[in-house]
């Protein structure tokens, strides 16, 4: 297998933990996180989620 943990590893682990596409589950994040900016309420959001996630995820999954 492949290293395919790039910052924190929570969209490899996700992707992987329900079989979806990684490059999808990339592209879905990076397009909410520049909407969220877009939408200036919501700027960090996104970004809150994706620290949540790491904080959850087990450390022996990547």
């Amino acid at each position: 297998m492949k290293d395919e943990k790039i910052i924190l590893g929570v969209c490899a682990w996700l992707a992987r933990r329900f079989n979806l596409s990684l490059t999808g589950l990339r592209i879905v994040f990076a397009v909410t996180c520049l909407l969220g900016l877009r939408l200036f309420v919501w700027d960090i959001l996104p970004l809150a989620i994706y620290v949540a996630l790491y904080l959850i995820m087990p450390k022996n999954q990547l």
